[in-house]
C-alpha cells in the first residue's frame, strides 16, 4: 500500500521499497503440533524467498538455527545485529537483594534459585519444578550453609496447573510463587541461582539480567543461550557443561543421541503419533513424561523423521491401530531411563 502513496503512481511509477525481517525467536519447534509448525516454516520460507531483502536475527545460534536447520532464507540474506540493553539499572545491585530474602523469610546462609519469565508451555516450568523434587529427592532441603529453597517470578495461565503440579510433587514449602514484580533489579541479587528450563528461546532477556548482576545461571541449551554463555571450558558429568559464563544442561543433548543408536527416528515418530492421538487419556500423558522426561523429546523425534520424509501418508494411516505397541515401545523407553538413572 506504501509503495503506491505518492504521486509517481499515477505514472505507473510506486515507490521501491526494502523488506527487512526481523527475528527476536522463531516458532519453528516447541510451540504448536507438527503440521501447523511446518505450514509456519513454509509460509517463512516463501516470503524469505520472494519479498524479504534483509532478515536480522540477535544471535549467531539463532541464525544458525533458522537458515541451517530450518532452511528459511539464503545465507547472505542474514545480518547478526545482537540486543542492545540498557543495563544501567542493575549497577548497584550490591546494595540490593536483601529486601526480598527477607520477605520470603531466608536467612543469611540459605541458598535461593529462582526463575524469571511468564508462566506458558514454551518456557517449561514444569521442568523446573520436576528438578526440584528430584533434588530435593536426592540432597534434601539442606546445604552446607543452610536450607534451599526456590522461587518462581511470573505470571501467566500455567499458574494454577503449576501450583497443583507443585502441590502434587510436595514442594508447596520449597518453592514460592510470587507473581509479576515490576522491581527485578531488587529481585536479581536476592537469587544466588537464576534458571531457565525453556524449550526454545531467541536471546533470553532473564540470562542476560542475571549476568548484570553477577548471578550465576543454568540454562537448558536453546536459541541464543549458547551464545551467551560462551564455550564449554569443562564437562562437570554426563548432564551438564560448564560454559565461559554459566551452565548449560547437556543431558537433554546426550540422551537424544543415545536414544538415536538405538532407536529410529521412524519408531519413535510412530510413538509419538499414535500419542497425538491418545492425548485426553492421562495414562499415555503419564508415560510420556516419564519416558522423555518432556513432550518436547518426541515432537523433535517426530519433525525430524517428517523432514526425512521416513513416513508416507499410508504408513501415517496404519498407525492407528497400535495402541499395544505404544505401551510396549514406553515401557521399553522406562527401562531404559530407570537403567540410566540405576547407572548414575
Amino acid at each position: 500500500m506504501y509503495r503506491w502513496l505518492t504521486p509517481k503512481a499515477l505514472l505507473g511509477r510506486p515507490r521501491t521499497c526494502r523488506f527487512v525481517h526481523t527475528y527476536h525467536g522463531h516458532i519453528f519447534h516447541s510451540y504448536y503440533g507438527p503440521l501447523k509448525t511446518r505450514l509456519f516454516l513454509a509460509i517463512e520460507k516463501t516470503l524469505a524467498l520472494l519479498i524479504t531483502d534483509r532478515i536480522v536475527v540477535i544471535s549467531e545460534q539463532q541464525r544458525r538455527e533458522i537458515n541451517g536447520e530450518f532452511g528459511v532464507g539464503r545465507a547472505d540474506q542474514f545480518a547478526v545485529i545482537p540486543l542492545g540493553l540498557d543495563l544501567g539499572v542493575f549497577a548497584d545491585w550490591k546494595k540490593r537483594g536483601q529486601s526480598f530474602r527477607e520477605e520470603l523469610g531466608l536467612g543469611t546462609g540459605d541458598i535461593l534459585v529462582g526463575i524469571v519469565g511468564r508462566l506458558t508451555e514454551i518456557k517449561n516450568h514444569e521442568l523446573f519444578l520436576r528438578a526440584v523434587a528430584d533434588f530435593k529427592t536426592r540432597v534434601g532441603r539442606q546445604s552446607r550453609s543452610g536450607v534451599v529453597r526456590f522461587v518462581v517470578i511470573g505470571d501467566g495461565a500455567l499458574r494454577a496447573r503449576l501450583e497443583q503440579i507443585a502441590a502434587s510433587l510436595d514442594l508447596s514449602e520449597d518453592v514460592k510463587f510470587v507473581g509479576s514484580r515490576r522491581n527485578l533489579e531488587d529481585l536479581y541479587p536476592a537469587l544466588d541461582i537464576v534458571a531457565l528450563t525453556s524449550l526454545n528461546e531467541g536471546t533470553p532477556l532473564t540470562l542476560i539480567e542475571a549476568m548484570a548482576n553477577a548471578r550465576p545461571v543454568i540454562s537448558t541449551a536453546v536459541g541464543g543461550v549458547t551464545d551467551l554463555l560462551g564455550d564449554p571450558i569443562s564437562e562437570d558429568s554426563a548432564k551438564f557443561l560448564t560454559c565461559q559464563r554459566g551452565d548449560l544442561i547437556a543431558e537433554y543433548i546426550s540422551r537424544r543421541k543415545r536414544w538415536a543408536s538405538q532407536w529410529s527416528d521412524a519408531d519413535i515418530c510412530r510413538v509419538w503419533l499414535k500419542l497425538m492421538g491418545k492425548r485426553g487419556n492421562g495414562e499415555f500423558h503419564r508415560y510420556l513424561k516419564i519416558a522423555a522426561g518432556s513432550a518436547s523429546e518426541l515432537e523433535y523425534h517426530f519433525l525430524l523423521a517428517c523432514d526425512l520424509q521416513l513416513m508416507n501418508e499410508a504408513q501415517y494411516k496404519e498407525l492407528d491401530d497400535a495402541v499395544t505397541e505404544i505401551k510396549r515401545m514406553l515401557a521399553a523407553l522406562i527401562r531404559k531411563v530407570d537403567a540410566e538413572r540405576l547407572a548414575c
